[in-house]
Protein backbone atom coordinates (compact mmCIF):
# COMPACT_ATOMS: atom_id res chain seq x y z
CA UNK A 1 0.00 0.00 0.00
CA UNK A 2 1.34 3.36 -1.31
CA UNK A 3 1.12 5.89 1.22
CA UNK A 4 0.33 9.86 -0.05
CA UNK A 5 0.24 13.09 1.89
CA UNK A 6 0.76 16.75 1.34
CA UNK A 7 4.38 18.76 2.22
CA UNK A 8 4.35 20.62 5.42
CA UNK A 9 3.94 24.11 4.09
CA UNK A 10 0.96 22.40 2.06
CA UNK A 11 -0.74 21.40 4.90
CA UNK A 12 -0.15 24.40 7.23
CA UNK A 13 -1.80 26.84 4.61
CA UNK A 14 -4.49 24.27 4.00
CA UNK A 15 -5.49 23.85 7.03
CA UNK A 16 -4.82 26.97 9.23
CA UNK A 17 -4.25 30.50 6.05
CA UNK A 18 -7.87 30.91 6.50
CA UNK A 19 -7.60 31.69 10.73
CA UNK A 20 -5.12 34.24 10.22
CA UNK A 21 -6.83 35.87 6.89
CA UNK A 22 -9.69 35.94 8.43
CA UNK A 23 -8.25 37.48 11.71
CA UNK A 24 -6.43 40.33 9.17
CA UNK A 25 -10.18 41.20 7.32
CA UNK A 26 -11.93 40.96 10.46
CA UNK A 27 -9.20 43.64 11.98
CA UNK A 28 -9.91 45.78 8.84
CA UNK A 29 -13.91 45.36 8.78
CA UNK A 30 -14.22 46.84 12.51
CA UNK A 31 -12.04 49.70 10.96
CA UNK A 32 -13.97 50.32 7.83
CA UNK A 33 -16.98 50.05 10.19
CA UNK A 34 -16.24 52.34 12.72
CA UNK A 35 -14.39 55.18 10.28
CA UNK A 36 -18.38 55.59 8.64
CA UNK A 37 -18.84 58.23 11.12
CA UNK A 38 -16.60 60.79 9.45
CA UNK A 39 -16.47 59.70 6.07
CA UNK A 40 -18.80 57.50 4.52
CA UNK A 41 -16.59 56.14 1.76
CA UNK A 42 -14.98 53.33 4.03
CA UNK A 43 -18.39 52.02 3.78
CA UNK A 44 -17.59 50.15 0.28
CA UNK A 45 -14.87 48.98 1.29
CA UNK A 46 -16.13 47.38 4.65
CA UNK A 47 -18.97 45.52 2.86
CA UNK A 48 -15.84 43.95 0.15
CA UNK A 49 -13.85 42.79 2.87
CA UNK A 50 -17.45 41.14 4.03
CA UNK A 51 -17.51 39.74 0.89
CA UNK A 52 -14.29 38.33 1.23
CA UNK A 53 -14.49 36.93 4.39
CA UNK A 54 -17.38 34.96 3.38
CA UNK A 55 -15.77 33.85 -0.02
CA UNK A 56 -12.42 32.84 2.02
CA UNK A 57 -14.51 30.91 4.63
CA UNK A 58 -16.56 28.81 2.05
CA UNK A 59 -13.25 27.89 0.33
CA UNK A 60 -11.84 26.07 3.09
CA UNK A 61 -14.87 25.05 4.54
CA UNK A 62 -15.19 22.97 1.62
CA UNK A 63 -11.44 21.75 1.64
CA UNK A 64 -12.10 21.15 5.30
CA UNK A 65 -15.12 18.61 4.23
CA UNK A 66 -13.91 17.08 0.87
CA UNK A 67 -9.91 16.90 1.08
CA UNK A 68 -8.28 14.55 3.26
CA UNK A 69 -4.95 14.60 4.42
CA UNK A 70 -3.66 10.77 3.92
CA UNK A 71 -4.29 9.12 0.91
CA UNK A 72 -2.90 5.23 0.96
CA UNK A 73 -3.92 3.43 -2.41
CA UNK A 74 -2.94 0.09 -3.27
CA UNK A 75 -4.25 -1.81 -6.18
CA UNK A 76 -7.93 -2.84 -4.86
CA UNK A 77 -8.86 -0.01 -3.10
CA UNK A 78 -8.11 3.78 -1.52
CA UNK A 79 -8.04 4.83 1.98
CA UNK A 80 -8.42 8.19 2.69
CA UNK A 81 -8.36 9.48 5.96
CA UNK A 82 -7.31 12.96 8.63
CA UNK A 83 -10.22 15.63 7.30
CA UNK A 84 -9.87 18.52 9.03
CA UNK A 85 -14.15 18.64 10.57
CA UNK A 86 -13.94 15.45 11.61
CA UNK A 87 -11.19 12.77 11.71
CA UNK A 88 -13.00 10.27 10.03
CA UNK A 89 -11.45 7.76 7.69
CA UNK A 90 -13.53 6.41 4.34
CA UNK A 91 -12.13 3.25 2.11
CA UNK A 92 -13.21 3.94 -1.80
CA UNK A 93 -13.06 0.19 -3.72
CA UNK A 94 -11.76 1.37 -7.13
CA UNK A 95 -14.92 -0.31 -9.07
CA UNK A 96 -17.40 2.13 -6.62
CA UNK A 97 -15.54 5.03 -8.15
CA UNK A 98 -18.41 6.36 -10.24
CA UNK A 99 -16.83 10.10 -11.94
CA UNK A 100 -13.57 11.76 -12.29
CA UNK A 101 -13.88 15.48 -12.61
CA UNK A 102 -11.94 18.49 -12.36
CA UNK A 103 -8.33 19.26 -12.14
CA UNK A 104 -6.66 17.71 -15.31
CA UNK A 105 -10.42 16.63 -16.44
CA UNK A 106 -11.76 19.79 -16.87
CA UNK A 107 -8.54 21.16 -18.33
CA UNK A 108 -8.07 22.90 -15.75
CA UNK A 109 -4.62 21.14 -14.47
CA UNK A 110 -3.89 23.61 -11.34
CA UNK A 111 -7.45 23.15 -9.97
CA UNK A 112 -8.04 20.32 -7.56
CA UNK A 113 -9.63 16.45 -8.81
CA UNK A 114 -12.48 15.34 -7.47
CA UNK A 115 -13.40 11.61 -7.08
CA UNK A 116 -17.58 10.81 -6.76
CA UNK A 117 -18.21 7.37 -5.44
CA UNK A 118 -20.98 5.30 -3.59
CA UNK A 119 -24.18 7.36 -5.28
CA UNK A 120 -22.72 11.00 -4.97
CA UNK A 121 -20.50 11.40 -1.92
CA UNK A 122 -17.02 13.03 -2.62
CA UNK A 123 -13.60 13.76 -1.97
CA UNK A 124 -11.19 16.03 -3.67
CA UNK A 125 -7.46 16.19 -3.70
CA UNK A 126 -5.43 19.03 -4.56
CA UNK A 127 -2.29 18.81 -7.11
CA UNK A 128 0.29 19.71 -4.57
CA UNK A 129 -0.11 16.06 -2.88
CA UNK A 130 3.33 14.42 -2.94
CA UNK A 131 3.79 11.95 -5.88
CA UNK A 132 0.12 13.38 -7.13
CA UNK A 133 0.86 11.92 -10.77
CA UNK A 134 1.41 8.90 -9.80
CA UNK A 135 -1.66 8.97 -7.61
CA UNK A 136 -3.70 9.95 -10.49
CA UNK A 137 -2.50 7.16 -12.67
CA UNK A 138 -3.07 4.16 -10.40
CA UNK A 139 -6.56 5.98 -10.26
CA UNK A 140 -7.34 5.93 -13.86
CA UNK A 141 -4.94 2.29 -14.10
CA UNK A 142 -7.73 0.78 -11.55
CA UNK A 143 -11.06 2.47 -12.34
CA UNK A 144 -13.93 0.28 -14.06
CA UNK A 145 -13.65 0.66 -18.05
CA UNK A 146 -16.98 2.58 -18.49
CA UNK A 147 -15.75 5.38 -16.14
CA UNK A 148 -12.53 5.70 -17.54
CA UNK A 149 -14.40 6.18 -21.16
CA UNK A 150 -17.08 8.53 -19.90
CA UNK A 151 -13.81 10.53 -18.72
CA UNK A 152 -12.00 10.65 -21.80
CA UNK A 153 -15.41 11.55 -23.48
CA UNK A 154 -15.74 14.45 -21.30
CA UNK A 155 -12.20 15.63 -21.85
CA UNK A 156 -12.53 14.96 -25.09
CA UNK A 157 -15.68 17.31 -25.22
CA UNK A 158 -14.07 19.88 -23.72
CA UNK A 159 -10.88 20.09 -25.20
CA UNK A 160 -13.30 20.62 -28.79
CA UNK A 161 -15.41 23.58 -27.02
CA UNK A 162 -12.02 24.60 -25.85
CA UNK A 163 -10.75 24.30 -29.51
CA UNK A 164 -13.77 26.05 -30.85
CA UNK A 165 -13.50 28.79 -28.55
CA UNK A 166 -9.91 29.87 -29.87
CA UNK A 167 -11.27 29.24 -33.42
CA UNK A 168 -13.98 31.51 -33.00
CA UNK A 169 -11.64 34.49 -31.30
CA UNK A 170 -9.31 34.13 -33.79
CA UNK A 171 -11.66 34.65 -36.30
CA UNK A 172 -12.88 37.70 -34.50
CA UNK A 173 -9.73 39.06 -34.37
CA UNK A 174 -8.75 38.83 -37.67
CA UNK A 175 -12.08 40.65 -38.51
CA UNK A 176 -11.18 43.09 -36.51
CA UNK A 177 -7.76 43.73 -38.24
CA UNK A 178 -9.00 43.64 -41.55
CA UNK A 179 -11.86 46.09 -40.54
CA UNK A 180 -8.94 48.59 -39.32
CA UNK A 181 -7.05 48.29 -42.38
CA UNK A 182 -10.59 49.39 -44.37
CA UNK A 183 -10.34 52.83 -42.71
Amino acid sequence: MKTFSYPIFAKIVYRYANIFITFVLLIHLVIFFIAPQKNWGYLPLGLINLILIYIVNRFYYTNYRFFPYDIKADDEKIIVSNFVINNRTETINYKDIEKLTGGVFNKKPSTPIYIIYNSGKKIGINTHLKEFNRLLTLILQHVSESVYKNTLDDMKIKADEQIASMKTKINKTKERKTNRKKK
